[in-house]
């Protein structure tokens, strides 16, 4: 089934409100564009067991873009449509400058299609407030291991840590100095001094995900929406762009529009605006 125009939106700080939910304004907005044939999807952070939930009520008609690009996920068949892993010897390097730095975070893997986290030690209040919420409101599973280098085989394709920046700064250096591996570091939306460093391989991104799409679809236009840092890598593959109110300000200067806040839902009331006026 082919769809002219892709709308492929982050979550967080995008679609999402403060509460981390799509409002049923959002739900119902865009489910009417969908039922009249528009395509949309999501670009997100987040992994599966997140988004399913918070997708619940919103009738995604295509696969989404997980974990800044590392997965492409059908939501409908669960099952992953692409995967990008991170070789085992550069799982193990990025462990080496984890420990040298004194960092601690999640490794993700996937095994036989199915999501598996794993864990050295929850070392910080961030990492103890994340691994609660993950599984107390996603029923999400962890595996706490001695070292993460234990999971490097494992098909391993995302590492995420959070602490504050100058913690995490040293470690994105090297990472953008190594060919085989990609990062993005952006500022938390929801706490002011918590900033996540993200790790995936270098074929993964936001960009490539959407780029993906765009085949996988045959959609001749992309229309990308976000708010942080690393939708900039969405905004590069997309032909028109937008910034919520309360995006960051380079996200902003970047974006060919800037359209209602996550609050006053600005993702759904500007994509079924744009579908009305393409009638």
């Amino acid at each position: 089934m082919r769809k002219d125009t892709l709308y492929i939106t982050d979550l967080d700080g995008t679609l999402l409100n403060r509460q981390v939910e799509v409002t049923k304004t959002s739900a119902c907005l865009l489910n009417e564009c969908i039922k009249n044939g528009t395509g949309f999807t999501v670009a997100t952070a987040r992994t599966h067991a997140t988004v399913e939930k918070i997708l619940q009520d919103v009738n995604v008609n295509w696969p989404v873009i997980l974990m800044n690009g590392a997965l492409i996920y059908d939501l409908e068949k669960k099952e992953y449509v692409k995967i990008e892993s991170i070789a085992p010897t550069l799982v193990e390097k990025l462990c080496g400058w984890m420990h040298q730095y004194g960092i601690y975070g999640f490794l993700y893997t996937v095994e036989n299609n199915r999501m598996c986290t794993y864990y050295e030690k929850l070392a910080t209040e961030s990492m103890q407030k994340f691994y609660r919420e993950r599984k107390e409101k996603y029923n999400k599973q962890f595996r706490q291991v001695r070292t993460l280098n234990e999971a490097a085989d494992k098909n391993a394709v995302y590492i995420s840590m959070n602490h504050q920046k100058e913690k995490l700064e040293p470690v994105f250096a090297l990472i953008k100095q190594e060919p085989g591996l990609d990062a993005t570091l952006y500022q938390d939306i929801y706490e002011e001094n918590r900033w996540y460093l993200e790790v995936f391989s270098h074929k993964a991104s936001k960009k490539n995900g959407a780029s993906f799409l765009r085949e996988y679809t045959g959609a001749d236009t992309l229309i990308g929406f976000g708010d942080n840092l690393n939708d900039l890598s969405l905004f590069e593959a997309c032909d028109i762009t937008c910034a919520v109110e309360n995006a960051n300000a380079t996200v902003k200067e970047q974006a060919d529009y800037v359209i209602d806040s996550n609050e006053e839902d600005g993702v759904a009331k500007w994509i079924y605006e744009s579908t009305q006026k393409n009638k």
